[in-house]
């Protein structure tokens, strides 16, 4: 009877919005997993009875009847997971990961061999050093054999390069250069280059050109005033010419004044005749150390690095967070005086932090000494008016990169010279212009950048103590623009020129040397940050000279670009990703480390055990978003020792939850960027082909949106109480129908 179907159907509602109730419920009791995905209860109805089947038109005038059918009540068709992104946050955990877009980390079971996928990204570091996850199964990535050491026995120093390092450095056109000035600007020439309107050849100076011409090569690309763009010299003569003539592929566009004209031609990016190499500085490629290998244009096979001098790296530190310094007293001292403050504790507090103004403390004003006493310390600025303990002071680091000046301060100046090519983070390309004779509060030492190495303008400049003028030989304030920075003994860094008169310069800063007349300055284009930063800046000095072993066979003016490390690369499989290295019962030798020496020869025996014993260890790491590992050593070095790997799926909804944010079904759900083997690495690295990115030390939080649960709880509980009365109201019906016979 159909009476009883609908009792059956009242059941089927009832069962199925219990299911989907529990669903819900799962959602909410897991709003705070870790890259948990939400499911979601999807409905069908289920088989419906056939009343009365369809009656066909039988003539053109008949009418086609369709079908009668009740159904049978309501089913849960699937429970689907949702894999929209969850909300990324930062934990500051380097083991932690998050992946911002598609793609799952694949573990596996270190007791049954099985593999698995997770979103979930809440790894560890084991005992042995792998990252595994919080149930111990191991992560899996990109990885190699073993890591190379190079060790330097003369020096006792390590290189380190991960299975992963292989390093590259393009080398631009016109990084060196050949420069012949203009008369004036080098005191041994009395007059520049010739060039004439029309003509293919240039006179070099008749002071010093001889030398000038051995330096110069046919094939050499030349630039200067009134030298067409692609020129390049055809023939030097320094035997029918005195002075010596060089002939151009193209003719001059201008002719010369009489002091010339300054040209500058390109040095060979490589050359044939030279084990000598120059790569430009730069703080963020690898770094370049002795007895690596270098491959590239015309380099024989075998080749390795023997000296390197430049690129000098210089990080500086990130600045100390605030604090507040609670109960501060200090009375104001007069000017010139030296100004202490007390307060409860000054924990956390160094020379060189930044006090906030207001209370009696004056903008810039810098703490200059930490008595051991734990509550005094000295300012550089005098009090404006008394603190009398009531009020707190706040202490903050200074900023690592200032827009407003143009200058850095080094942890350390070792190496560094005026001239000399800097490459910085925040910064770009600039040249030291000026050091600062003396640290600054903090021990650091400041620098000044120009945009070009500084040109020297007079020699013999007069400036008096104290004040804010500089007066120049005669005629020479005609070379300078007001805005220009200028550099010298006694000029503060990041002095710029303000006003001009004649051959007087009023400065932005006062002269603070001796009162002189012979006062050597030079001039440049200030370079300043392209914004703020209190974080840590990298930084490289000089561009850098390397020999070889062996001479290249080619040569080129043109970008040459070289890969680096090869001898000591390992190719990269797939497997358990390690992040730490064992060392032996008395933790002196890591497996893990493979020695060479500098001539690229394995290390056996003595030499062995004395590169094992001081071996540098393992600090710290961190994960980029192309899912390279980043090792920190102790000695300062950087190496990468893998990389993550992600897996993506054609069906990811055929993936099976395995419980603790684990996914099983690889196999059917099918792989989309490819098989987790080794010929296929390149595709599965983040942020190639449509994968997503990593987020390190960050965390992807769950998915589950608690407004929709909630409005989705109260839905199905409307649902489930209509099928409740579905059932009560069929029971009221059945009890009418017995009641009949009475």
């Amino acid at each position: 009877m159909s009476l009883v179907s609908s009792l059956n159907v009242g059941v089927s509602a009832l069962k199925s919005y219990a299911e989907g109730i529990q669903v819900v419920s799962n959602n909410i009791a897991n709003v705070n997993t870790v890259g948990y995905k939400s499911s979601q209860a999807q409905y069908a109805d289920n088989f419906s009875n056939l009343l009365r089947p369809l009656v066909p038109n039988q003539n053109a005038t008949a009418v086609k009847i369709p079908p009668t059918q009740v159904g049978g009540g309501v089913q849960v068709e699937s429970i689907a997971a949702v894999f929209s992104q969850g909300t990324i946050q930062t934990t500051s955990t380097n083991s932690d990961m998050a992946i911002a877009g598609n793609g799952f980390f694949r573990v596996r079971n270190p007791q049954t061999g099985q593999y698995f996928v997770t979103r979930a990204g809440n790894f560890r570091v084991d005992a042995d050093g792998y990252l595994v996850t919080q149930q111990g199964y191991y992560v899996q990535g990109a990885v190699g054999a073993s890591t190379k050491v190079i060790y330097d026995s003369t020096t006792g120093s390590y290189n380190v390069m991960g299975p992963q390092d292989n390093a590259s450095v393009t080398v631009p056109p016109g990084l060196t250069k050949t420069t012949i000035p203009a008369a004036g600007t080098v005191s041994s020439t009395t007059q520049g280059a010739q060039t004439t309107l029309g003509s293919y050849n240039v006179t070099l100076p008749s002071v010093d050109g001889v030398k000038l011409a051995a330096t110069l090569q046919v094939g050499m690309p030349v630039s200067g005033y009134g030298i067409p763009e692609g020129t390049t010299i055809t023939k030097v003569d320094t035997v029918t010419s005195s002075p010596p003539v060089i002939t151009l592929s193209n003719v001059a566009t201008q002719t010369s004044s009489g002091n010339g004209v300054l040209l500058s031609f390109n040095n060979k990016t490589i050359d044939s005749n030279s084990l000598a190499l120059t790569f430009p500085a730069d703080y963020a490629r690898p770094d370049v150390f002795i007895g690596m290998s270098l491959n590239g244009p015309g380099v024989p096979a075998g080749t390795t690095i023997q000296t390197t001098v430049g690129n000098y790296r210089k990080t500086i530190p990130a600045s100390p967070n605030s604090i507040t310094l609670m109960h501060a007293t200090g009375t104001a001292v007069a000017a010139g005086s030296t100004q202490t403050l007390s307060v409860d504790s000054t924990e956390g507090l160094v020379p060189g932090m930044l006090l906030a103004s207001g209370n009696g403390v004056p903008s810039d004003t810098i703490v200059t000494a930490v008595d051991s006493d734990g509550k005094t310390f000295t300012i550089s600025n005098p009090l404006t008016s008394d603190l009398a303990g009531a009020s707190s002071v706040v202490a903050a680091g200074g900023k690592t990169l200032d827009p407003t000046k143009n200058l850095l301060n080094l942890p350390d100046a070792t190496n560094i010279q005026v001239g000399m090519k800097v490459s910085a983070e925040g910064v770009g390309t600039a040249y030291v212009a000026q050091i600062a004779s003396s640290p600054n509060y903090d021990g650091t030492t400041s620098i000044a950048l120009f945009a070009a190495a500084p040109v020297e303008l007079d020699t013999a400049a007069s400036a008096t103590n104290g004040s804010v003028t500089v007066t120049l030989t005669s005629g020479l304030g005609a070379s300078l623009n007001v805005g220009d920075a200028i550099a010298g003994d006694g000029i503060p860094l990041g002095t710029t020129v303000q006003a001009i008169s004649g051959d007087t310069v009023t400065m932005s800063n006062s002269f603070t040397g001796s009162t002189t007349s012979a006062l050597t300055l030079s001039y440049g284009t200030a370079v300043y940050p392209s914004g703020v930063s209190y974080g840590t800046v990298r930084t490289a000095f000089g561009d850098q000279t390397i020999s070889l072993n062996k001479r290249p066979t080619v040569d080129s003016y043109d970008a040459v670009t070289f890969s680096l490390g090869n001898n000591y690369k390992t190719a990269a499989r797939v497997g358990d990703l390690r992040v730490n290295f064992s060392y032996d019962s008395i933790g002196a030798y890591p497996p893990d480390y493979k020695f060479y020496g500098t001539n690229g020869a394995e290390l056996t025996g003595i030499p062995l055990a004395t590169a094992q014993a001081s071996a540098p260890r393992i600090r710290t790491f961190n994960v980029g978003g192309s899912g390279d590992i980043n090792i920190v050593l102790s000695n300062g070095q950087t190496f990468n020792c893998g990389t993550v790997l992600l897996q993506t799926f054609k069906d990811p909804g055929a993936l099976t939850r395995e419980g603790d944010n684990l996914f099983s079904g690889i196999d059917t759900a099918g792989p989309y960027n490819g098989g987790w083997v080794d010929s296929n690495i390149d595709r599965l690295r983040p942020s190639f082909g449509g994968l997503g990115a990593i987020n390190g030390g960050a965390l992807e939080l769950s998915n589950v949106d608690l407004g929709q649960e909630f409005s989705t709880m109260i839905t199905t509980q409307r649902a489930f109480q209509a099928g409740s009365r579905v059932i009560t109201t069929t029971d009221s019906m059945l009890e009418e129908t017995v009641n009949l016979k009475r």
